[in-house]
């Protein structure tokens, strides 16, 4: 033999080319590149039987990954397999030492379980090596766990985890929580410090989720609910307990469409942009904020709207952006040309309804520009403009399927003749809402028989925007 095939590094290298062990790093990634060719595994046995320097490298790449525990079972000679779906495999005497041991650098060999349904085994049986055991743990070895149906064994793999890292979990169209995998949780909050990846694909309930919590060291949490019969709400305290999590660095939270940060005390600005930074949601569709926002946090509202940005995707439509009042806004003048990412955002229904930003005509253009299948708008400014009529006509033009219109304040003494307002014959609004000042009588007299469609003439009040979200949501 070539004295280089002696050398354990070289073994490795090789025996990676026919089923890659993954770093300790790189857990993140396992589902992306491990093959599912059995001959892999074929070809390591075979080497493995080629010479006693092959025999533990190749043995060692072989039980890597497993997805059927039946193999180590069969290491003891008083296991009874299954041979017909009627029957489950279970341990028959007691397990002798000689036994143990052999099954012990089987077992310490498995650091990847995907569970898929294969093994047909009593639960008495994993308790049976359990008892005889010296380990706590079923695998002591144990780094990824991947299920995808519910198995009582699940609480004795993850009874005493001692090098777990990732832990996944994945079950359609469950009709509650498993047992099995509420139970398996709970055991985990208070037992596991090394695990650093979550992803839950099933039935989520809030108390479900306070367990995954619990869990402080987790770096990265993928919650998808998968019940399409039922929907889950992520409410604010939710939020904010993920929020609190201190080393988590990605959030990917599938099946959320609507999501709202308005509780009853205005949740910290400071918390929602670092939700939001560290979060991946694909499907949300609309955002609601109700911030409370300190003197400081002025200069970060672009890097929120840059979160949006790349966090969401162009199902994204809908941003309401309401009650922000820790500062007074007016003493900053923050405009449009201070946030352009927002202006990236391909928005359908816009609410500025908190006199968050000073918004200028010139703001209106580059609006429009950035917005052309706008929907739905409703500005509140600060301080509050007084819009001229040229800034109804530019908007009328630019935002052709416009179906609210919801302006603070307009300028009624730069109105034109009633006889030359121009008429939205082939325009889609169907609701106008201002506040004409002093001089409300004249628009209302004016329009009354110049805009085709319904308009109201109003004052703001404290229900406003409410009341033209739900305008909105209903057409």
């Amino acid at each position: 033999m070539h004295p280089a095939l002696q050398i354990p590094e070289i073994l490795n290298e090789i025996f990676d080319c026919f089923l890659p062990v993954i770093s300790y790093d790189d857990y993140a990634n396992h589902y992306k590149y491990i093959p599912d060719e059995p001959s892999d595994k074929l070809s390591l046995l075979s080497a493995a039987l080629t010479c006693s320097a092959f025999l533990q490298p190749a043995l060692d790449h072989l039980w890597w990954d497993m997805d059927d525990l039946t193999p180590l079972f069969n290491t003891i000679p008083g296991f009874q397999s299954s041979n017909d779906t009627g029957t489950l495999g279970k341990i028959q005497e007691p397990i002798a030492r000689e036994t143990m041991q052999r099954l012990n650098a089987y077992r310490k060999r498995i650091h990847v379980y995907e569970e898929c349904g294969k093994e047909r085994i009593e639960i008495s049986a994993y308790e049976h090596i359990l008892q005889d055991s010296t380990h706590d743990t079923l695998l002591p070895s144990l780094r990824i766990l991947s299920i995808t149906n519910s198995i009582p064994q699940l609480p004795l793999l993850l009874a005493h985890p001692e090098e777990i890292r990732t832990l996944r979990i994945s079950q359609n169209q469950i009709q509650s929580v498993d047992a099995y995998i509420a139970a398996s949780l709970k055991l985990l909050s208070g037992r596991v410090q090394t695990l650093v990846h979550l992803r839950l694909e099933t039935f989520l309930t809030r108390e479900f989720l306070a367990s995954a919590f619990e869990l402080r060291g987790l770096r990265s949490l993928y919650l998808g609910h998968t019940n399409e019969n039922t929907s889950f709400e992520f409410d604010v305290d939710t939020l904010l307990d993920i929020c609190s999590m201190p080393d988590l660095q990605r959030i990917y939270v599938d099946a959320l469409e609507d999501l709202q940060f308005a509780p009853r005390s205005r949740t910290p600005f400071k918390q929602i942009l670092r939700f939001l930074s560290s979060a991946s949601l694909p499907r949300l569709k609309c955002l609601a904020l109700r911030t409370a926002c300190e003197a400081d946090d002025v200069q970060y509202w672009n890097y929120l709207f840059q979160a949006l940005v790349e966090k969401t995707s162009p199902m994204f439509e809908d941003l309401d952006l309401g009650e922000t009042s820790s500062i007074s806004w007016q003493d900053y003048n923050l405009t449009l040309r201070d946030v352009p990412e927002l202006l990236k955002l391909q928005l359908r229904s816009f609410t500025s309804s908190g006199g968050v930003f000073s918004i200028s005509s010139v703001d209106i253009l580059s609006l429009i520009s950035g917005w052309p299948n706008l929907r739905a708008l409703t500005l509140f400014t600060c301080p509050p403009t007084s819009f001229k009529f040229q800034t109804l006509v530019d908007i009328a033009k630019g935002l052709p399927h416009l179906g609210l219109l919801a302006l603070a304040e307009m300028d009624m003494y730069d109105f034109p003749p009633a006889d030359s307002i121009p008429i939205l014959e082939d325009h889609d609004l169907f609701q106008l809402l201002i506040d004409p000042g002093e001089s409300g009588w004249k628009i209302r007299r004016s329009w009354r028989d110049c805009w085709i469609g319904c308009f109201h003439v109003c004052t703001p009040s404290a229900s406003w925007a409410q009341s033209i979200l739900r305008s909105v949501k209903k057409r």
